[in-house]
C-alpha cells in the first residue's frame, strides 16, 4: 500500500543488518581469535627454534570449565607434541 511504501527499504536494511551481524558475531569473531592464538602459537615455536627461552604457557580462550572432554585431551596432546608439560 502506498502509506507503507516509505518503510519497505528500512525494513530490507534491518533484516539484512541483523543477518550481516549474525554471521559476523557467530562465525567471522570466533574463527579470528583462533588464528591470532595460532598465530601467536607459531610465533612462540619459532622463537624456541631460534634459541630463545620458551615463552611461558598462558591460558587459552578455550580453556573454560569443561575438564576432561576432548578438547582437553587434544591440547594435552598438542602440548606433549611441543614438549610442554601438562602436569
Amino acid at each position: 500500500s502506498p502509506a507503507t511504501a516509505p518503510f519497505i527499504p528500512m525494513a530490507v536494511s534491518l533484516a539484512w543488518g541483523g543477518l550481516f551481524a549474525t554471521f559476523i558475531t557467530l562465525l567471522l569473531v570466533p574463527c579470528l581469535y583462533l588464528m591470532v592464538e595460532d598465530w601467536l602459537h607459531q610465533l612462540a615455536r619459532f622463537k624456541a627454534w631460534l634459541g630463545h627461552k620458551p615463552a611461558p604457557l598462558r591460558e587459552s580462550a578455550l580453556d573454560g570449565p569443561v575438564t576432561g572432554s576432548g578438547s582437553y585431551r587434544l591440547k594435552a596432546r598438542a602440548l606433549a607434541y611441543i614438549g610442554q608439560d601438562t602436569s
